[in-house]
């Protein structure tokens, strides 16, 4: 079955994410974990050059996409978002999302998390990092030999949103 909008962000942006690691040469490993953490801070990235169109909106204006202090970008797709529905939603029910109109879903709505700051602060991707830290070296080793599709299951088969939900609740 085709994946939807919010599920083809969602691989793209892991994807993103772990090319960005590997072109900066930062193996997820724990004794990178603070590294990584500074290196995806919205500080950091915005200095450099942006890896997609979404990233290069973002950070040519300066804007943020979560209005938080000291924004941590790493987990840009973040494991709570409900990508099965195309028109998304969170699995925390965190009132700080919202439905807002969109042209990119066929709903012509998509859930928008950017009032919640949750998997954003440099504590929480920490925290992400060296509690996920063996899926996410096998995501970021193998997403990128399968289609959208295959690297969607993969990403659903590591369960880093069920497991990190057993973090916080």
């Amino acid at each position: 079955m085709p994946l939807n909008a919010s599920q083809k962000w969602e691989v793209q942006k892991w994807r993103d994410r772990f090319r960005e690691l590997k072109a900066a040469g930062l193996e997820l490993k724990l004794e990178n974990v603070h590294a990584i953490v500074k290196f995806m801070s919205f500080a950091e990235r915005s200095k450099r050059e942006p890896v997609s169109e979404d990233d290069r909106i973002c950070y040519q204006s300066e804007k943020q996409c979560h209005n938080i202090p000291n924004l941590n970008c790493f987990v840009c797709a973040c494991p709570n978002y409900e990508s099965e529905d195309e028109v998304g939603g969170c699995r925390l029910a965190s009132s700080k999302g919202k439905y807002i109109k969109t042209t990119i879903t066929s709903d012509r709505m998509i859930w928008d998390c950017s009032d919640c700051g949750y998997g954003h602060s440099p504590n929480y991707v920490e925290l992400f990092l060296t509690s996920n830290l063996g899926e996410l070296k096998f995501l970021s080793e193998n997403m990128d030999k399968f289609d959208e599709e295959g690297a969607y299951s993969l990403l659903k088969e590591a369960g880093l949103g069920i497991k990190q939900r057993k973090h916080i609740l």
